[in-house]
């Protein structure tokens, strides 16, 4: 009997010690995650743009996803054409959703499944519309338990990953963000850009083959039945394209696209934002336009929506 009840002790005893030695590291990673996210309460902590595309996207998707409802009232969505340009310095409540590398696509699918919706949404359409949506950034928004967390606690959002923190810093401190251009490496570059124009120029000769335009036709038809779906709330939808060199526009293959685009969203059931007049368009690349440039079309923007009576003066 003695020697159970020895036998017992020891047991309690060992349990009771290998349940501290559990329960110290769950204690300790609770502390510091309740630690980090106060620090990024009290901003403390500044959230970083991306290092790199994938991780940029994300963040600009969780941005529109889990911000506030004043400041999504009107949404664009595109490619990185239009994420390109500083739209939201055209009002603090137009949210600019262009993601790089895809369409308005994946743009489309996240104001779907946004439970607020907008009451404005512009679609860039060009040809960028034969990508297929990108599946793995709308899966991460998707899991209920990751969309609680990341809804009520920001330090689970990818512009507060530690490291990318870590690493945007380091690169402010190394100077890396605010590097001095001399004039030998601007000439350089402005060579180089213009031999990826050319490039670009040489590439839109060629007419799309079936294949290209089946493509196109695909994904012009599942942007559709989105607007067709986003429609059914009462919000609205414009179309617009982004101006890119007046090079490519006219190429050959650049000219069937927009042909074929504007016949399959006619404006008697689109309604279309008007071209800008001004054709002189800089661009690093042909389709990009330059950040002065963009700035310009984000002005053109802002006019063109307040005379529609989209955006008050």
């Amino acid at each position: 009997m003695s020697l159970f009840t020895s036998n017992s002790k020891n047991y309690q005893s060992s349990f009771k010690s290998n349940g501290i030695y559990i329960l110290r590291p769950i204690i300790v990673a609770i502390v510091v995650l309740a630690v980090y996210q106060i620090l990024i309460w009290c901003n403390f902590l500044t959230p970083h743009e991306g290092i790199a595309q994938q991780e940029s996207n994300l963040i600009r998707a969780e941005r529109y996803f889990y911000g506030d409802e004043a400041k999504t009232k009107f949404v664009v969505v595109g490619s990185s054409m239009i994420a390109n340009i500083p739209v939201n310095d055209i009002g603090s409540n137009l949210f600019n959703l262009g993601i790089r590398g895809d369409s308005s696509v994946t743009g489309l699918e996240l104001v779907k499944l946004r439970k607020t919706k907008p009451s404005l949404v512009l679609v860039e359409l060009n040809g960028t519309i034969s990508r297929k949506m990108n599946a793995d950034l709308i899966k991460s928004f998707s899991y209920p338990v990751s969309y609680l967390s990341r809804l009520y606690f920001s330090m689970f959002r990818a512009e507060y990953r530690p490291i990318s923190i870590f690493v945007t810093k380091l690169k402010k401190i190394k100077g890396d963000d605010n590097e001095t251009v001399n004039v030998q490496q601007k000439t350089i570059q402005s060579e180089l850009e213009k031999n990826i124009v050319k490039r670009a120029v040489q590439t839109n000769s060629k007419l799309l083959n079936q294949e290209e335009i089946d493509s196109l036709i695909k994904g012009a038809n599942f942007i559709q039945n989105q607007i067709s779906e986003i429609r059914k709330g009462s919000i609205k939808v414009v179309l617009f394209d982004v101006p890119r060199e007046q090079e490519v526009i006219e190429s050959p293959r650049e000219k069937q696209i927009q042909q074929l685009i504007r016949n399959l969203f006619p404006k008697n059931n689109y309604e279309w934002l008007p071209d800008s007049l001004k054709t002189d368009w800089v661009t690093g690349d042909g389709v990009h336009l330059k950040s002065s440039d963009a700035v310009k079309y984000a002005e053109f923007l802002q006019e063109t929506l307040q005379k529609k009576g989209y955006l008050s003066n």
